[in-house]
């Protein structure tokens, strides 16, 4: 069997998210990726479309899958 391994990202958040996710991760016992999963996850609505953001710099659009972090089929 394959050893998997994980990679880690740091983010930086503010002290009002950072409560925030502790609040959810701790009154709901959930791991740290469920948490970012479950904020990140598309209703029903919302499934199967991108969320779309533009290049500070050179203004280009940036597609990027909606709730691509979960698990879950969409």
């Amino acid at each position: 069997m394959a050893k998997s391994t994980y990679q880690q990202i740091t983010v930086r958040v503010s002290q009002y998210e950072y409560k925030k996710f502790k609040e959810f991760k701790d009154k709901h016992n959930l791991s740290a990726r469920e948490v970012i999963e479950y904020s990140g996850c598309p209703c029903s609505h919302c499934k199967g479309t991108n969320v779309v953001a533009y290049n500070k710099e050179n203004g280009d659009e940036i597609i990027i899958p909606r709730g691509f972090l979960t698990k879950r089929i969409l």
